[in-house]
This record gives structure tokens, C-alpha cells and sequence, in this order.
């Protein structure tokens, strides 16, 4: 049995938020953009939305009044993209695997670069601790202890067989086998990271946009990890709010986690049962059919429409392109060389974009282990 610290000396994980880079003036920024789209004679400044030039302190006021009331209706109207323009950058520290992949990663409209757990061994204690009843936080700990401590393991007892097979991919450095432990010992830890909990704690540059941020602030309650999420999001906002206290101009407050879609569905309709778990997966593993991964629908014209799609960005008739020349011309890396940067211009490309037509659905068994 694995010796427990009494529960009540366990603090609470608290996360670490700092904003290190933003837009200088995000809000007058902001409805500058927006006004810029409206202006006959020009681009508004930032300056100029907050009356940097105005010496009368009421004349300014009522310039920071009616900025406030723009970037309201802004929002409220749904012209999101003036508040898209200013990004911020924040190092968070001491979160949850379980938050990151759940919330801040579950959209397209991020950038992250997070410590890896491939090759960065991970130390007994580094899991979250959420709140909870002294009975549930005992087997919580006990549960992330076991977890980490099989890790930990897994990765001595893999270090003979990973050593093993480095050899045989590089014999002459088993010369110099005090140079090679290092590299060893991160392969062992790269396969031991599948045993770690999704507690365990990460730390990350993370870049969004302010709007990013809004929707962040008004979802933080959602399922699956409500309690960091608000704790983390709202110190976010508290970050952005000490460089400009004018955005709680826009700033709604976030959905009751019982007024979310999921949470109101369960209330309806009762969560499902353990049973009824096992009999979602068990249908899942099997329309998979024992693959990981399998493609369970796609256009059905697929191939002809891209081909369509090259010969209308060339203004070619099919008569001088046939299909399996132009569906060539984007998809041969002898042909395409963009394929092959590592730019990655194909979003750039009028014909590479002609890839985007097409379209696949895939069922996946994914691992959540992140690098």
C-alpha cells in the first residue's frame, strides 16, 4: 500500500498564469481597427480612439465613453475580427495534461509549445491536486502516486531492451556506452509516458487572441475539468485586465456549468451508467474492426472534384487536362514542390488549395500523450 500524506496538508494545485507578451492598448486597438473600416479618410490610431491629443479631462472621459460603448456593440454585433487582431501570450505553469488537452486545445485558434514527456523525465508529486472530499482525495492520490510510480518502472525495466535495440541500430557506439545512457534513458521514458495520469502537471508558452480569451472566459465551466479551468481562465483575464481594465467592457460572465449543453442534457436525461459506457465502447471498437484507424465516410466524387477544382484555377479545359494529370499537378511531389517545404505554403497556393475540396472522416483510437 502506498503511504498517503494526510489530506488536509495537501494544498489545492494552484496554477501559475503570466501574461508575457500583449498588443500595447488592446481595446483602443480594437475599436480602432473597427472604426479604420468606416473611416473616409484614413487609419485611426489607437491614439486617436483614446484622445491622447485631448488636454480636457472631461472632453477625454467622455472619448474613453464612447470607445466603450463602440467596442460593446462591436461585440455584441458579433464583429469579432477587430478584437482577433490582438494577441497575447501567456507561460502557464503547474496544469493539468487533463486542461490542456480538454479545453485550451480543443479549438484551432491557439499556439502552444509545452514541456515535452517523451524526453523529460517526469518527478513523483508533479499531478494536479483538484479539490476534493478528504475519502475521494485519498484514492486520487493513491490512483496518480500508483500511476507515476509504474512509470517510473516501466521505464528502468525497458532500459535493457531500449539499449538493446540502439545497439543493434548503432553498434560502434557500444564503444562509448557512458556517452549513449542519456539518449537510452529518454527512449525507455518516451514509451513509460503511456502509464502517466492525465493529472500530471505540464507548463507551456500558450498564444491566443483576445477573442480566443472571451470565449475561454464564457465556457471556463464546461465539462471536463470546470474547477482549473476557471481558475486558470480567470487568472488570464485578471493578467489582461492589469494591462488594460477596459476590457471588462466586453467581458461576459461565464455560463453556469448548469446551464452548459452537456450538463443540461444529463440533467434531462441522467448521465450514463458504467454499463452503458462499456457498451459505447464496445460499439466504437467494433465499427473500428480492430484497426486504430478507418475511414467511415468521404465525398463520394472526390477525386473528380479536385480534378475539377485544378482545371478551374488553370481555366483548362478537361479535353487539355484529364483528370489524373491535374489531380498530379498537386498531389507528385515532383510536380508540387511546395510539398516539400518546410514552410508548409500549400495554404498559400491557389493550386494547392484545390486540396481542400476533397474531404475524408476518419474513426480514430488516439493516445492523449503529447510531446
Amino acid at each position: 500500500m502506498i503511504e498517503l500524506m494526510p489530506a488536509s496538508t495537501l494544498p489545492v494545485t494552484e496554477p501559475v498564469v503570466e501574461l508575457v507578451n500583449v498588443f500595447a492598448r488592446p481595446l483602443d486597438n480594437a475599436v480602432a481597427a473597427a472604426r479604420t473600416c468606416y473611416s473616409p479618410r484614413g487609419v485611426i490610431t489607437p491614439e486617436e480612439v483614446a484622445g491622447d491629443g485631448i488636454a480636457d479631462p472631461v472632453a477625454r472621459a467622455d472619448r474613453a465613453a464612447k470607445r466603450d460603448a463602440l467596442a460593446r456593440d462591436l461585440y455584441q454585433a458579433g464583429h469579432h475580427t477587430t478584437f482577433q487582431h490582438v494577441h497575447l501570450q501567456y507561460v502557464l505553469d503547474r496544469v493539468s495534461r487533463q486542461f490542456i488537452w480538454s479545453f485550451l486545445h480543443s479549438h484551432p485558434f491557439y499556439n502552444s509549445e509545452q514541456v515535452s514527456q517523451r524526453y523529460v523525465e517526469v518527478k513523483p508529486e508533479s499531478f494536479y491536486i483538484p479539490p476534493l472530499p478528504p475519502a475521494a482525495l485519498t484514492t486520487y492520490l493513491e490512483v496518480a502516486r500508483r500511476q507515476i510510480a509504474d512509470y517510473q518502472a516501466l521505464a528502468q525495466a525497458l532500459e535493457p531492451t531500449v539499449a538493446a535495440e540502439f545497439y543493434r541500430i548503432f553498434p560502434a557506439r557500444r564503444r562509448q556506452p557512458e556517452r549513449w545512457q542519456k539518449s537510452i534513458q529518454k527512449r525507455a521514458i518516451e514509451v513509460a509516458r503511456y502509464l502517466l495520469p492525465v493529472a500530471t502537471l505540464s507548463r507551456l508558452y500558450h498564444t491566443i487572441s483576445a477573442i480566443t480569451l472571451l470565449r475561454y472566459h464564457r465556457l471556463c465551466q464546461q465539462m471536463d475539468a470546470p474547477y482549473e479551468q476557471q481558475r486558470v481562465v480567470s487568472r488570464m483575464v485578471d493578467e489582461l485586465l492589469k494591462i488594460d481594465p477596459a476590457y471588462v467592457t466586453v467581458l461576459e460572465e461565464p455560463i453556469p456549468p448548469e446551464e452548459t449543453i452537456e450538463q443540461r442534457f444529463y440533467a434531462a436525461e441522467a448521465p450514463p451508467s458504467a454499463a452503458e459506457h462499456r457498451t459505447f465502447t464496445a460499439e466504437f471498437d467494433r465499427e473500428l474492426g480492430g484497426l486504430t484507424s478507418r475511414l467511415v465516410s468521404r465525398k463520394p466524387d472526390n477525386e473528380a472534384l479536385l480534378a475539377r477544382a485544378v482545371r478551374e484555377i488553370l481555366g483548362l479545359p478537361a479535353a487539355r487536362l484529364d483528370d489524373d494529370t491535374a489531380i498530379a499537378l498537386v498531389l507528385d511531389p515532383a510536380q508540387n514542390r511546395y510539398l516539400g517545404g518546410a514552410l508548409n505554403v500549400t495554404s498559400m497556393s491557389k493550386l494547392a488549395r484545390a486540396m481542400v475540396h476533397p474531404s475524408y472522416t476518419f474513426m480514430k483510437k488516439l493516445s492523449r500523450m503529447s510531446a
